[in-house]
């Protein structure tokens, strides 16, 4: 719900449109990933997504030296999110399959969108 209001308030204010199809980029991003959730059970990982996106994002606004920095950030942030420790930490974490597909469909989604948008 967060995010809608956050569009609706993007699209109310005549925000510039890089910032209207981020915005639009991270709502559809977060209705993918929950269907997925929902229909498959399967856990991918919003984090990654959400990284994956802004990487693309940031490839396509400002090129490949600030896109490839994204990269190396994106890496960390995915795995961060893998379950390494699962019995003895108690926190809740990815499959590496879990986590990467969400970097790439967070890329893949959020690039195309962007690239639809702008």
């Amino acid at each position: 719900m967060s995010l809608l209001l956050g569009l609706v308030i993007v699209l109310a204010g005549h925000a510039p449109q890089p910032l209207v199809a981020c915005s639009v980029v991270f709502f559809a991003l977060m209705v993918a990933i929950v269907s997925i959730q929902r229909l498959c059970s399967w856990n991918i990982s919003i984090h990654g997504a959400s990284a994956g996106a802004a990487t693309s994002i940031s490839f396509l606004l400002w090129g490949p030296a600030l896109g490839l920095l994204a990269v190396v950030l994106t890496l960390l942030i995915v795995m961060s999110r893998v379950r390494i420790h699962r019995s003895t930490s108690g926190l809740q974490g990815h499959e590496p399959l879990e986590a990467v597909s969400g970097a790439l469909l967070g890329a893949a989604l959020g690039g195309s969108i962007y690239v639809l948008l702008s």
